[in-house]
């Protein structure tokens, strides 16, 4: 029997896409739980290349059950972001969009768009995308963010902001 996690005590997911378990965009995790527990916010950060996400098939039997057919990873992320008030995606540009880990995550919302549409569970949470790319000019951006704003409509976050820091590789 399937039975839905839930998780009222988070009030922001961090979702760490780069698979650099100490790269940039983990430094730049860091940073949001410092100022999130400065604030007083229960929080949480998911590294999806940490944990084991099987990838979406596309068969769709999200919409017949009400949830994904895959027992994996995916139920404890989809508890946290329904409880949470804020969502913030961190990620590098990886040859003009995510990592495939972060990209596999993703595509399993669908089932959480599922969940929510057949639930009737509308929950919006406040987005942020935070970015880095190692080479110089913000064009390096312009494949990732329609990425990004594709995921937070479907599952149902309102973006409220992102920040891109370009030319990284410089930097370091």
């Amino acid at each position: 029997v399937y039975k839905p996690l839930t998780d009222p005590g988070i009030d922001a997911v961090i979702i760490q896409g780069s698979p650099r378990p100490d790269g940039n965009c983990a430094v730049m995790a860091s940073w949001v739980v410092e100022k999130l527990n400065s604030m007083g916010m229960r929080n949480v950060v998911y590294q999806p290349d940490g944990m084991y996400i099987r990838p979406c098939t596309g068969c769709y039997q999200c919409y017949n059950y009400g949830h994904c057919v895959f027992l994996d990873d995916m139920r404890e992320i989809y508890a946290s972001v329904l409880s949470a008030s804020v969502v913030v995606i961190i990620s590098p540009v990886y040859t003009n969009t995510v990592p495939a880990g972060l990209k596999a995550l993703f595509d399993r919302f669908q089932a959480y768009h599922a969940m929510s549409a057949l639930n009737e569970k509308k929950h919006a949470a406040s987005g942020l995308f935070i970015s880095t790319s190692g080479r110089k000019g913000m064009e390096n951006f312009s494949h990732i963010v329609p990425v990004i704003d594709a995921f937070m409509a479907i599952a149902g976050i309102k973006k409220k902001g992102q920040v891109l820091v370009d030319n990284i590789d410089e930097i370091y």
